[in-house]
């Protein structure tokens, strides 16, 4: 469903909303990054990350439920992260707000599990071959396998043999946490 709700665009701006969360230090410059990158990002002005327990985050009334959007985010056993948006003006919500959130939940579950332990991980520059290294600064760039397979001249499949070897040597679960990374230690 995400990929037929979502266009370029949207993908941009979730890589824009992790770049800028990405590099914040401590919990509370944390949520106060990635809320203020929901803001300018996504135009989610109402957006708040809150922590709790399964049992204490705040969820909206029920007079504002249907122009709230909620998620969740295990960052700890036991403690979850609520990123809940209010729509105060229009019905609220729809397919594609809900989209981009699940794909941000599936991105900031690492960052937020980093983030609440209070433990970073080494991040040491890792040795990526030169093909590698070219693939991942295409993906830092946003493009798609194709278009990386068309620009070097190689197929799709080499193109992901190669990221996932590039993933696993940087210890990232996805793309965008991939491109994150790149942005974080490509050579000068």
């Amino acid at each position: 469903m995400d990929s037929q709700t979502l266009d370029l665009d949207d993908y941009q701006r979730i890589f824009r909303v992790l770049e800028t969360s990405a590099d914040a230090v401590g919990q509370d410059r944390f949520f106060e990054r990635l809320g203020d990158a929901l803001a300018r990002h996504l135009d989610w002005t109402g957006a708040r990350v809150t922590i709790g327990t399964p049992t204490t985050g705040r969820r909206p009334g029920p007079e504002n439920f249907a122009r709230t959007l909620c998620g969740t985010i295990e960052a700890t056993p036991g403690t979850r992260v609520l990123i809940s948006v209010c729509f105060p003006d229009g019905p609220g919500p729809g397919a594609r707000e809900r989209a981009i959130l699940r794909r941000l939940q599936s991105h900031l579950a690492p960052w937020m599990s980093e983030h609440l332990s209070g433990v970073r991980r080494n991040t040491a520059l890792i040795s990526l071959t030169r093909r590698e290294e070219a693939v991942v600064r295409l993906v830092a760039q946003g493009m798609s396998n194709r278009r990386i397979a068309d620009r070097l001249g190689v197929t799709t499949d080499t193109v992901k043999k190669h990221l996932t070897r590039a993933m696993a040597k940087a210890g990232c679960r996805g793309r965008a946490q991939l491109a994150l990374w790149w942005h974080d230690h490509e050579p000068a």
